[in-house]
């Protein structure tokens, strides 16, 4: 009955004991660490310094009004290579993700077909990763359910693109296929000067130049043409001053008679007349034909009437 309830004590320490504990400390703390058995299983572990790693992170969902659809749900994978510090964004539908697995393994497929064990291994791998399925009513569980297969899913291509063990035939196939859905080329396993980074917005940089724009002979600058405000004009040949000139030589040899434009009109007296006398009546002035142009012009016809009866 009270059999269980006394447990025995642990026994005591003794000082042999603690004299040996003491001893093997001692020893291994005199004993020099093998740096070359250390150095070894580090350079084993540690990848090649050489070699380019890209990670796939997913970041977050974009709904994005399509043509086709009112609402489109966008996957937004940021895609990272620590080596070379350069970032971008890989924004797709779920049907571009299934587009990429199945060319991938069309690619891989059209060479096994020639019996190639290395391709054979490489789609073997892309087919085992899981990869979410369809749905016929898509929720929004569904939608974030997919979310991290589909990161892991892209994180295998591009683990096998860059770190290829396939044959050389079907590598430019596969590259290409990859590079078509990331939008930047990851054919580049070694890091080099000549090699194309990830970094696919410098390539366009170098693209948006400035050009200048040509006006016949002349060239401007679209510069300086938005900051004066007046335009410049194409420079004039040099055939046309000559010919001025030649016509200009030829006048002074044979000068040409113009016909006069305005005829000299004589003068008239505006002076007044002596006064006309009658022989058979008392004298009577009668206003002359000058007078009365200048006073009145209605009595010229009387004026005349008078002298011819005094005729």
């Amino acid at each position: 009955m009270w059999k269980g309830l006394f447990k025995p004590r642990p026994a005591k320490a003794t000082l042999p004991s603690i004299n040996q504990t003491e001893e093997h400390a001692t020893e291994a703390a005199e004993t020099p660490v093998d740096e070359k058995r250390m150095e070894d299983s580090h350079d084993e572990a540690a990848p090649d310094n050489d070699a380019m790693y890209v990670l796939a992170n997913f970041t977050g969902l974009l709904i994005v009004q399509g043509a086709t659809e009112k609402r489109q749900i966008r996957y937004v994978m940021e895609v990272v290579c620590p080596t070379t510090r350069h970032k971008f964004e890989c924004v797709k539908r779920f049907n571009q993700f299934s587009d990429l697995r199945q060319r991938s393994l069309d690619v891989l497929h059209q060479c096994r077909s020639k019996r190639c064990p290395k391709c054979t291994s490489v789609a073997a791998t892309i087919q085992a990763q899981p990869f979410p399925g369809r749905r016929l009513f898509t929720t929004l569980q569904h939608v974030r359910e997919r979310a991290l297969p589909l990161e892991a899913f892209l994180q295998c291509v591009l683990d096998n693109a860059l770190n290829w063990n396939g044959c050389k035939r079907s590598k430019h196939a596969f590259n290409q296929v990859a590079s078509q859905f990331v939008g930047a080329p990851v054919d580049g396993m070694y890091l080099s000067s000549d090699r194309p980074s990830l970094d696919f917005r410098k390539s366009i940089r170098h693209l948006m130049v400035e050009r200048p724009v040509s006006i016949g002979d002349a060239v401007a600058d679209t510069r300086e043409e938005n900051a004066s405000p007046t335009t410049r004009c194409p420079s004039l040949p040099q055939d046309s001053f000559e010919e001025e000139e030649h016509k200009e030589n030829e006048d002074e040899a044979h000068p040409s008679i113009q016909p006069l434009e305005h005829v000299a009109v004589p003068e008239v007296s505006t002076t007044p007349a002596p006064p006309a006398t009658c022989k058979d009546g008392p004298s009577s002035e009668l206003p002359t034909s000058s007078d009365q142009s200048l006073t009145h012009p209605t009595t010229v016809v009387a004026a005349n009437v008078v002298d011819e009866r005094v005729e």
